[in-house]
């Protein structure tokens, strides 16, 4: 994911309080939180595999970073979406939500509706059947949110959070890349039975419900059981694209 610039006008969010900075240079600020956050994957990634090398452990990436066409009749493979299907994920989007960097809100699309999601239609079908992912859906208006209600240094990048408001036809075509994408995994069974995170009907409510089950359930049978939580630091920037596709 790319991030834009940040806006001059440097602004933090705390919950329903909004905090102007005090900053003699709210451009410098700026430039200060956009370099902080589009450096943390490969910080985070650079200590990971600091850590790797001193401990001896595989830190290398996969030798193959090629994705081989499967003949599988189960291969997932992107189809072109219907009129239908875009106009259905358009007008299940909220109307308050906050526009993208071009400032065409979701209550645009829906008022242009049923003229433009012939257009839109083709736009995403363009993107799904060359695997391409055209540039500008990429850049983010990024606003830092602090992390605290407590006394912290907000003129600190460290203690934000980057909020990334996104184009709407990004948020378009990711929705139909997402059911398309889910549908797959359901139909072929691709997940585990136990997984949480990002499915449909369950949350993090149902994972915590199946611990407590399966705990109860061993206090039930007088075993013992020891449980290992790990919190994955800056997770989802520090992804290596390469095995993830590999």
């Amino acid at each position: 994911m790319l991030f834009g610039k940040l806006s001059i006008d440097v602004y933090l969010i705390r919950r329903n309080k909004t905090f102007f900075s005090t900053h003699d240079n709210p451009s410098l600020l700026a430039n200060k939180y956009n370099d902080f956050f589009t450096s943390i994957g490969e910080t985070t990634a650079m200590k990971i595999y600091s850590i790797a090398l001193e401990r001896n452990l595989q830190a290398d990436p996969v030798a193959s970073t090629q994705v081989a066409q499967s003949d599988n009749s189960d291969a997932f493979f992107f189809h072109p979406a219907t009129t239908s299907e875009v106009e259905n994920v358009i007008r299940s989007f909220s109307s308050n939500k906050s526009p993208g960097y071009d400032k065409i809100s979701s209550c645009v699309l829906k008022d242009c509706l049923p003229s433009t999601f012939t257009t839109i239609t083709q736009l995403m079908n363009n993107s799904f059947n060359t695997n391409t992912f055209t540039k500008a859906w990429k850049i983010a208006e990024v606003i830092p949110v602090l992390k605290s209600d407590y006394n912290i240094d907000i003129n600190d990048p460290n203690n934000g959070r980057p909020i990334s408001l996104l184009p709407v036809l990004f948020k378009i075509s990711q929705r139909l890349a997402h059911s398309q994408f889910t549908d797959y995994l359901t139909t072929n069974k691709k997940l585990v039975e136990t997984q949480s995170g990002n499915r449909k009907l369950h949350s993090t409510e149902t994972a915590l419900l199946h611990v407590i089950d399966e705990l109860l359930k061993a206090m039930d049978e007088k075993n013992i059981s020891i449980l290992v939580l790990l919190d994955m630091s800056n997770a989802f920037d520090s992804i290596n694209h390469n095995i993830l596709l590999h």
